[in-house]
């Protein structure tokens, strides 16, 4: 009876909210959205900007690099045509024709050089490609590149001119100082090019789909652009704002407004390093912003469509609001029936205030059981301190959290694993959803062991096929050699020793089958013991090259040993059996040429290497060489035996011993194998 009376009474108050009132309620829910969709729009916006304005920077900072770079190489060019100690003689005789003669013959190569002239230090000219007499005799002295190689006797590249002599193109000058023996100026070598082969580069660079370069030189002249030829008059840029700031060494990206095209440009500039030019990258805002505008539009639009559907929602909160009680029975109604747990806790104490039917049946206790309680008052100390503390660090930074595969002791249940999400409401509660996933992951588990059985079907299956095939060999060899033995003693001849010695060789080959299956199988089931003693590797190494020269006294070894002896701690019997590897497959794939083999002290490891001039491994066979059944051979006319078990048995046994294996090896070149073991426990 009395919470009936309050929920009239709360109808009652609801019904007399004037609508100023509703209006505040509906511009609290909508307010905090539009504003966050009007921060985000903005956002975006200025990062989009950001983009754009820092996309084409990049492109005037490449460029200005790049531009530096071909000044420097024409500078090259030059001081290499002046170098020649036969051309410096003639020009310290004063034998200028014969000179020019030399730079015509080096440079008729260098097609980006319209004309090369000498000048002497007073700024004559002396001599020219052309003979031209208009030219010779002619003094420069007031030519900038004159007089910055009087000042500072080093090449300089000037700045555009248009030449004296015909025809009166637009040019730029490189300037090298001649100087004799004694690095005294005894002439100027100037090397004159046209403006566009220098810069033709400059067009193919993608800006955009009206996008452009242009480039100014240090006096604000207009060296290239898109729109004007290079030959006509020279342009002054100097009263473009950008042309200035880059003339001042500054780079940046602006937005102005083209009065002349009637368009809004965006203009990235970069000073050339090393020199006084700039270059400009420029596009109209319509073409340069095109994404941004397309973005700014849908996220406007979607803005739009999101603050429309919050004020339907605050219309709808509104109802509800007007019909507390359907609203109370209708949100207990959904948290009810959602299939995950739902919980709810205070922000002080962390007690439980809400469960749904989910969290009864997956705890095992109900809501009445639970409300007014805390983690403690249910499960373990060390769960319950661990959903406490997480509960606390939500709570403190104000943001939602997910945790994944949480455990959880249930009443009837037993253990469980959840994935939650927790979120702080209004700093006041605490609710999270927790979804059992303890089926999802022991599926998951079932699913990987399942995979992992079948691959160990197909190894078993591969194994048994290889095994089978490298095994019946030797078996046949062997069950023939004794049917012969049989014959010569049915016969009354003795065993003779060429078939004793036919017998010793399968046998053998069984017997190395069997060892490396064996250590394959320790390996796989990690019982493979070292038994690691102060092993001298020097000595070690000297003694398998010295056994491999005697068992292939055909083949020559060279072994590259440090001054001192080298000492680690190792298995010597297992190291052995490594380098033994590496030798016996040199041996097997090189036909001429020395083996190789090194020992190479480094700072915290040693390295031996194993190189051979075989057929070399493909890229393909290097990729799975050191794994199980694999064999790395490239040449068909060698046979290849074994059961590819070799290198994967010295990659565990490096392994063991805390070491690594690798290869460098190219097709038709050789191979190279090595290996690599701690020097923590050298002494030297």
């Amino acid at each position: 009876m009395k919470e009936n009376k309050k929920i009239q009474q709360i109808l009652q108050w609801l019904g007399a909210l004037n609508r100023f009132a509703r209006i505040g309620i509906f511009l609290a829910i909508v307010l905090p959205v539009s504003t966050l969709a009007t921060i985000n729009y903005f956002t975006l916006k200025k990062e989009l900007n950001n983009s754009a304005f820092s996309r084409r920077l990049a492109i005037a900072q490449v460029a200005a690099i790049t531009l530096s770079q071909k000044f420097d190489h024409l500078k090259d060019i030059g001081t290499s045509l002046t170098g020649g100690v036969h051309f410096r003689e003639l020009i310290s005789k004063g034998q200028w024709f014969e000179g020019i003669k030399i730079m015509s013959e080096v440079t008729k190569n260098l097609p980006i050089i319209d004309r090369a002239l000498l000048v002497d230090v007073a700024g004559n000219v002396k001599a020219d490609w052309y003979k031209d007499p208009k030219v010779l005799g002619k003094n420069f002295n007031y030519r900038e590149w004159y007089q910055k190689i009087i000042e500072k006797e080093e090449p300089y590249v000037s700045n555009i001119y248009k030449r004296a002599n015909e025809p009166l193109y637009n040019i730029i000058a490189v300037a090298v100082p001649i100087k004799n023996e004694n690095n005294k100026l005894i002439g100027i070598l100037l090397l004159q090019v046209l403006l566009d082969p220098p810069f033709n580069w400059v067009k193919k660079i993608q800006i955009g789909p009206s996008g452009y370069i242009y480039l100014v030189d240090g006096n604000g002249k207009l060296a290239f652009h898109p729109k004007y030829s290079s030959q006509f008059n020279i342009i002054d840029y100097t009263v473009v704002p950008v042309v200035k700031k880059v003339l001042q060494g500054k780079e940046g990206v602006e937005v102005n407004f083209n009065l002349l095209e009637n368009e809004e440009r965006i203009s990235a500039y970069s000073p050339v390093p090393g020199y006084k030019w700039g270059v400009v990258v420029q596009e109209p805002t319509a073409t340069a912003f095109a994404f941004r505008n397309s973005s700014l539009k849908r996220r406007l639009f979607e803005s739009f469509i999101i603050i429309v559907f919050t004020g339907v929602l605050a219309l709808v909160v509104l109802n509800i609001v007007s019909k507390l009680n359907e609203a109370k029975m209708f949100s207990d109604l959904l948290i009810d029936n959602i299939p995950d747990m739902v919980f709810v806790k205070d922000a002080k104490e962390l007690k439980f205030v809400r469960l749904n039917k989910a969290g009864e049946e997956l705890l095992g206790y109900s809501q009445n059981e639970m409300i007014g309680k805390s983690d403690h008052d249910f499960f373990p100390k060390s769960e319950a301190d661990f959903f406490i503390a997480k509960d606390r660090s939500i709570l403190l930074n104000g943001k939602s959290r997910e945790i994944s595969e949480e455990t959880i002791h249930t009443r009837l249940k037993g253990v469980r694993i959840l994935n939650t999400r927790k979120v702080p409401l209004n700093s006041k509660y605490l609710i999270g959803i927790s979804e059992d996933i303890t089926d999802k992951i022991g599926l998951i588990e079932a699913r990987l062991a399942q995979q992992a059985a079948e691959e160990m079907a197909k190894r078993k299956s591969k194994f048994l096929d290889i095994a089978a095939h490298e095994l019946r060999t030797p078996i046949t060899t062997l069950s023939l050699l004794i049917q012969l033995a049989e014959k010569q003693a049915l016969k009354g001849h003795p065993l003779t020793i060429d078939v004793l010695a036919r017998l010793r060789a399968p046998t053998d080959r069984l017997t190395r089958l069997i060892v490396d299956l064996l250590d394959m199988s320790r390996l796989d089931r990690k019982l493979l013991v070292l038994l690691p003693v102060q092993t001298n590797m020097t000595s070690l190494i000297s003694e398998c090259v010295e056994e491999f020269r005697i068992r292939a006294p055909e083949r020559s070894f060279f072994f590259n040993r440090p001054d001192q002896p080298v000492e680690i701690n190792a298995d010597p019997l297992r190291i052995n059996q490594v380098l033994a590897n590496l030798l016996d497959n040199a041996v097997k794939y090189t036909k001429d040429g020395t083996i190789e083999v090194a020992l190479d002290i480094m700072p915290n490891t040693i390295r031996v290497s194993v190189t051979d001039h075989g057929s070399g491994i493909s890229k393909e066979q290097q990729a799975v060489l050191f794994t199980a059944f694999s064999r790395g051979n490239t040449d068909s006319t060698i046979r290849a035996n074994g059961l590819g078990l070799g290198l994967s048995i010295c990659h565990g046994i490096l392994d063991l011993h805390g070491g690594t294996i690798g290869l460098v090896s190219k097709e038709g070149e050789g191979s190279t194998f090595y290996f690599e073991l701690p020097r923590k426990d050298f002494k030297i």
